[in-house]
């Protein structure tokens, strides 16, 4: 009987194996949007119109993987304050219009929620639509128009 080296077993799982993983995880589409434009902010439950809005979600259907960040300046009472929502944690699976999971948001630079409970949703409209993040329940929230997307 032979015996073989553990470098010609790794070869061999590397091309019979890896090639089939790598295939079937291709084949679920993969989406990404762009966003410059805001629609409104909500910080810790009051509203507000954003003057500027940098903003993006890329996902891939079924078990991911996603990355999502919203980098999003309003005008509180006369000061500039910046919200930045981060996806850090992705549960479930994705979909061509929703991506859940867990979020970082921070207000000007200081961390004021960590791992929230939030969703990107609207992700499948066309551009020029809506779409939003919702973290923590709507206490932080994101109303944004896509301004560019890619799908494959």
């Amino acid at each position: 009987m032979h015996k073989f080296r553990p470098a010609v077993v790794a070869l061999l799982l590397a091309v019979v194996v890896v090639p089939g993983l790598v295939v079937a995880a291709s084949s679920q589409p993969v989406h990404s949007i762009w966003s410059k434009k805001g629609g409104s902010v909500i910080i810790k439950r009051d509203l507000f119109a954003p003057i500027l809005n940098s903003s993006v979600v890329s996902w891939q259907e079924g078990a991911g993987p996603a990355f999502a960040n919203a980098k999003i300046t309003v005008n509180t009472n006369g000061t500039a304050t910046v919200l930045e929502l981060n996806l850090v944690t992705l549960q479930g699976s994705p979909t061509d219009d929703l991506v859940e999971g867990l979020w970082d948001v921070t207000l000007d630079g200081v961390l004021v929620c960590h791992e929230c409970e939030g969703y990107a949703k609207g992700l499948s409209n066309p551009v020029g639509s809506p779409y939003n993040i919702d973290v923590d329940k709507s206490f932080y929230r994101l109303d944004g128009i896509i301004t560019a997307r890619f799908d494959y």
